[in-house]
């Protein structure tokens, strides 16, 4: 059943079928907003360049305008787009862990839309692993919030038109893929302090992984706001 402000049904794509892929990038290059599939579960996506399209992506997840909206990438080439101070530590990290369910928290650029960098002026990015959601990237040239698919506070969802039934209103379209996304841990999320990997968000790289790749000292961000306050 949809939501009761839900607006018309979206147009549905299949990424099965290159137009449709096209279609889709064509789509958020023209402002729209779409639930497409990335490497766990359907996210939501709109042009970062696009300031009316970010503004429906919070509207429609109820999300508050000082939580992040984390971003998808097409290739590591696009990182200049969204920062200009990527430490050495990060394309190590970067050349070890993308495409993939790792998310890198960098200093923003300046002008990027303030849904996307919050209060700490940063960006959290990746590359996605997934081969529908890199076409689709590929063909669009720009970065894309990669923010699940759900109202804020709501299970995320591997059914692409369940995902786009759960939203205050609806997408302009849905790309599916078939039968569904695979599910799992989200991606972990990390933040570089000088040679200091601190993991904002515990998920599908583990702690150990993470040490035993980059060769350098991993912290939980909570274990080092204790160490922090007991000092």
């Amino acid at each position: 059943m949809s939501h009761p402000n839900a607006s018309t049904q979206p147009l549905v794509l299949n990424v099965e079928r290159a137009e449709d892929v096209v279609r889709a990038a064509t789509m958020l290059r023209d402002g729209r907003v779409l639930v497409v599939p990335t490497d766990t579960v359907y996210g939501l996506a709109a042009d970062i360049f696009r300031p009316g399209a970010i503004g429906r992506v919070l509207e429609m997840k109820e999300r508050a305008s000082d939580s992040p909206l984390p971003v998808l990438l097409g290739s590591a080439a696009d990182l200049p787009l969204l920062s200009n101070r990527v430490p050495r530590l990060a394309w190590r990290i970067i050349e070890l862990f993308w495409p993939g369910a790792l998310t890198l928290t960098l200093p923003a650029r300046s002008g990027l839309h303030p849904a996307l960098t919050g209060v700490g002026n940063t960006v959290a990015c990746r590359v996605p692993a997934s081969r529908s959601c890199l076409e689709m990237l590929e063909s669009l040239g720009t970065p894309v919030t990669g923010t699940s698919a759900n109202r804020s506070g709501f299970p995320a969802s591997r059914l692409g038109l369940e995902a786009a039934e759960t939203l205050t209103t609806g997408p302009d379209a849905v790309l599916l893929d078939d039968p569904h996304v695979p599910g799992g841990p989200p991606s972990t999320v990390v933040e570089l302090r000088d040679s200091l990997i601190v993991v904002l968000r515990e998920g599908s790289v583990g702690v150990e992984e993470l040490r035993r790749e980059t060769g350098e000292r991993v912290v939980l961000a909570k274990a080092l706001e204790d160490l922090t306050e007991r000092r």
